[in-house]
């Protein structure tokens, strides 16, 4: 397979919801996925929405985790992450 096959096909396309929605991005050129955004406040516990709609490709799906460095210092957490390839709701 060539880097342009897997450019190609492995496209995650993001809608924003709301106009205070952020697009996920990436935090240097390795980093093995992106971030997302939310308002929570550090401490807090609660069930949030990035307002952003995924399409994965259907061999794939998401995986929400908390960044080592981030959720250290900000105590982040995540209590499950997966976001099916057929889900089309808000993340």
């Amino acid at each position: 397979m060539t880097e342009n096959f897997l450019e190609e096909h492995l496209r995650i396309l993001v809608v924003k919801l709301s106009d205070n929605a952020m697009i996920p991005t990436k935090g240097s050129t390795d980093a093995a996925g992106m971030d997302l955004y939310s308002s929570l406040e550090p401490k807090a516990r609660a069930l949030i929405l990035t307002d952003i709609q995924v399409l994965f490709p259907s061999s794939c799906y998401g995986h929400i985790a908390p960044c080592s460095g981030l959720a250290h210092k900000y105590f982040l957490d995540v209590g499950t992450g997966v976001i099916d390839p057929d889900y089309r709701g808000n993340v």
